[in-house]
């Protein structure tokens, strides 16, 4: 079966004048692993959504800067940083083109949040008391997607956020938290569409999550 592609969401960087594209390897390595082809796009590819949505087969919204709160009807927090409303607008119309289509989704870190704002959720932006670059351990629904994968009731993750869910979008269910109720995975409700949000990076500790890559990817070939 020919391999599926999967659509890497990435950020910009501007260096003298000259515009990069910016995509993390851990994401395109852990696509690559598990039989998925990475096709990257930044806001640059803006006017070509219909046209990258018809060439893939998955999406998975990757980290980067905050969303702009005004998506969310909130005014930026002094530590609300990073913001690339280009970035923002791109992908959600992504996004929404994608789970039109029926594509399965996975967001991860700023894709969790991504998701949430698109579909009429708020964020947290600053969390003072979090700890930032620590792993700690997340509790996983009963009966949900990933208890269903990891067979256990609690799964150490990293951390590399300081904004989260708040409210979350309607039409989501939350299926992963932190002992102080910090929401750490959200899914969509519709079983007969695909998309799924975590907040920590799962590529950064491709081992401990390789099941949920492949999960992913199988969801991709039976969608095709």
């Amino acid at each position: 079966m020919e391999k599926p592609k999967i659509l890497l969401t990435c950020s910009e960087k501007v260096d003298n004048n000259n515009l990069s594209l910016i995509c993390n390897h851990y994401y395109i390595e852990a696509i690559k692993n598990t039989g998925g082809i990475p096709i990257l796009s930044d806001p640059s590819y803006k006017g070509l959504e219909d046209e990258l949505i018809d060439i893939v087969q998955g999406i998975v919204l990757t980290g980067g800067g905050d969303v702009a709160p005004h998506f969310y009807g909130e005014d930026p927090h002094p530590e609300t940083k990073y913001i690339d409303e280009k970035r923002d607008e791109f992908e959600i119309k992504i996004l929404k083109k994608g789970v039109q289509k029926g594509l399965p989704i996975f967001g991860i870190c700023r894709g969790i949040q991504l998701i949430n704002v698109a579909f009429g959720g708020k964020l947290y932006q600053d969390l003072p008391n979090h700890t930032y670059n620590k792993n700690h351990m997340v509790n996983l629904k009963e009966d949900s997607f990933l208890k269903d994968i990891f067979k256990k009731d609690k799964i150490e993750v990293n951390s590399y956020h300081h904004q989260a869910i708040n409210k979350v979008a309607p039409n989501f269910d939350i299926i992963a938290k932190t002992d102080d109720d910090i929401i750490e995975a959200i899914i969509l409700k519709d079983k007969e569409k695909f998309v799924l949000g975590v907040q920590w990076h799962p590529e950064r500790m491709y081992e401990a999550f390789k099941k949920l890559f492949k999960k992913f990817i199988e969801i991709v070939k039976e969608e095709r």
